[in-house]
């Protein structure tokens, strides 16, 4: 080709496995509440991720509590067991 081309839609694939094994998250903070909250919200609204993810621990080792924000009680209600 010997003209500019535009991509508008790629996507990439692969084979499924044969088995698909859930996971869990863990995620470790220190006083970076609004990131982790984010990262937790990021996790929850994608129901793919939903479905494959078994658990997500948090661990909030600081004293400004990612608990206290209104984004990680919406992904909260949204993992529900999921989230430890």
């Amino acid at each position: 080709v010997d003209a500019p081309m535009t991509i508008d839609h790629l996507e990439w694939t692969v084979a499924a496995p044969e088995t698909v094994r859930p996971v869990s998250v863990a995620i470790c903070t220190f006083n970076r509440a609004d990131d982790c909250a984010e990262t937790v919200a990021a996790l929850a609204s994608d129901a793919t991720v939903r479905d494959l993810v078994s658990s997500v621990y948090v661990v909030d080792q600081g004293n400004d509590l990612v608990k206290d924000r209104a984004r990680f009680v919406e992904a909260a209600d949204k993992l529900g067991e999921k989230l430890k």
